[in-house]
């Protein structure tokens, strides 16, 4: 039995507030939702985009480390002629073994009178400094008419270092986000690359990284606690697109109780679909959005394709691609990248049998992080890798860097362990990521990647041209196979290929392939001398 209504006032009252409480389902919390979703993505946007400006600006503080350390070196000399035989030498070597340095001299005023290829006894014109500070720099600084790029310098007391006015700012995807370094005093840009508003650098504050939303942009700015170095990165918000695929779900809600648990669901896969967290990482692995790509490696003498390096690869399940270089760090800093090893390698276990099938002589190479060298798993792991892909140690390599060896107790100890399951060793990113002699003479390596910012100035004027041709007469001293990455023109791959470099890999063969991809091509490409050339992208 029904209540009767006292009135029509009372009907229309309870009508209405019915209406109200259905309006608001079905409409308010709709908007609600969207707009909440839409900020959870603008904050995944600004936390991306602080991980760039992150990455940049431990690049700078390690140049300005590095600075710092060389010049104690040079003082420490002694004497009083700058340009003395010895200082001659210590700048050749320091130049070398730099990651960050192209040349490093001596000015008086603003005439370099000698640098680490030698004494200029007629002195070189740098300009005056653009501004001075703590050090004095020069932007834009050419030391011939014939110079096809500019230099950034940095000054010191009369020591003077020249570097790549990109390479603070040189980091994957670099295309996607812009990028630049600043001085907080001077209040202007050092280095930027694409869209940047000067205004932005008003954010800066010391020590403190700040995030916010500019127009149609995510900005995040960073200041450095140590140095008088700000770094800006920017990324468009449309960048994120394929997220707003959440406000399209959220229109269907068309009654009160869908439209309420449609909501609140949709704000908690929205919280997690646009934070890279342990769980998100652990249902990756699980859920099989890892997947791997291979990029070829060719012989430089026959144009075959000999190898290929295993790369991850990580699709979430809305089409989305996370860059490797988010998701992995993320999983070292949590601890997880032995598990993201561990998926590698079934992978490429998994993927080898196919590729062996189809070429008995190609081989395979991985990349292992600082947590898996320390590992006490990984020769199991390893040998388990030979065991499920039906391989030989031989068709197997090993990738790693100086960061994965800094223990060189442990490091000395798990690359002999590596070598004696059979398979070859190699360094990775030499001289780019602090390694150097040092790393040469006290591991045991078999082949060195040449790293793709040398590669890249060859056939150019660029000095790290020349230093290309230093790390091949070096690893060539020491017996060591050579690998060149990032190769891109033929003229780069003919002057590798007459240095003696016996390998390479690039765009100019061909970018990652998937794993049938790859399978496809390995009849035509690993015909030997006599075969067709590997077909280009």
């Amino acid at each position: 039995m029904r209540i009767p209504f006292k009135n029509g006032w009372e009907r229309c009252s309870l009508y209405a507030a019915v209406a109200l409480a259905l309006a608001f389902a079905l409409a308010a919390l709709p908007l609600l939702a969207y707009f909440a979703a839409h900020n959870q993505i603008l904050a995944y946007g600004r936390d991306v985009a602080l991980g760039y400006a992150q990455n940049v600006l431990e690049r700078s503080e390690r140049i300005s480390d590095a600075l710092k350390r060389d010049t104690q070196e040079l003082n420490a000399v002694g004497g009083s002629d700058p340009c003395s035989a010895a200082h001659l030498g210590l700048m050749r070597d320091l130049a070398l073994q730099s990651i960050d340095f192209m040349i490093i001299g001596h000015v008086s005023g603003n005439i370099l009178r000698c640098s680490s290829y030698g004494p200029h006894p007629e002195g070189i014109d740098v300009g005056p400094p653009s501004y001075v500070g703590q050090y004095n720099v020069r932007r834009h600084v050419r030391l011939s008419a014939t110079s096809r790029g500019d230099f950034l310098t940095v000054e010191d007391r009369g020591w003077i270092f020249f570097f790549s006015p990109d390479q603070p700012i040189d980091v994957p995807r670099r295309g996607v986000v812009s990028l630049a370094t600043y001085s907080p005093m001077a209040r202007e840009f050092r280095t930027h690359t694409g869209f940047l508003k000067p205004q932005w650098i008003n954010a800066g504050r010391a020590g403190e990284e700040t995030t916010f939303t500019d127009g149609s942009y995510v900005v995040a700015v960073l200041e450095s606690k140590r140095y008088p170095t700000g770094v800006i990165a920017a990324l468009p918000i449309s960048r994120f697109s394929s997220l707003e695929t959440l406000t399209e779900s959220l229109a269907v809600a068309i009654a009160l109780f869908i439209g309420l648990l449609l909501s609140a669901l949709t704000l908690y896969l929205a919280r997690k679909r646009t934070t890279v967290s342990s769980w998100t990482l652990r249902r990756a692995l699980k859920g099989g959005e890892i997947h791997m790509v291979y990029q070829p490696i060719v012989d430089l003498k026959t144009g075959a394709w000999v190898g290929a390096e295993a790369l991850m690869r990580w699709r979430r399940a809305q089409g989305v691609e996370i860059p490797p270089d988010i998701f992995i760090a993320k999983a070292e800093s949590l601890g997880m990248i032995g598990e993201f090893t561990q998926r590698m390698l079934a992978l490429v276990a998994q993927d080898a049998r196919g590729i062996f099938a189809r070429a008995g002589q190609f081989y395979l190479s991985i990349n292992l992080a600082a947590d898996d060298v320390k590992s006490d798993r990984i020769i199991a792991d390893l040998r388990t890798l030979l065991a499920d892909s039906g391989g030989n140690p031989q068709q197997f390599k090993v990738e790693v860097t100086e960061r994965s060896i800094l223990d060189e107790s442990l490091g000395k100890d798990a690359l002999d362990a590596i070598r004696a399951l059979g398979m070859r060793v190699v360094v990775d990113d030499f001289g780019t990521g602090g390694a150097n002699l040092k790393y040469l003479t006290t591991f045991t390596f078999d082949d060195l990647k040449i790293d793709k910012v040398f590669v890249q100035g060859i056939g150019t004027n660029a000095v790290t041209a020349e230093v290309a041709f230093h790390i091949v007469r070096i690893a060539k001293s020491l017996n060591m196979g050579l690998i060149a990455e990032g190769v891109e023109t033929d003229v780069q791959a003919e002057s590798l290929r007459q240095a003696g470099v016996e390998s390479a890999q690039g765009w100019l063969y061909s970018r990652p392939r998937t794993t049938a991809a790859l399978i496809d091509a390995l009849p035509e490409t690993t015909a030997g001398p006599t075969g067709a050339a590997a077909p280009r992208p």
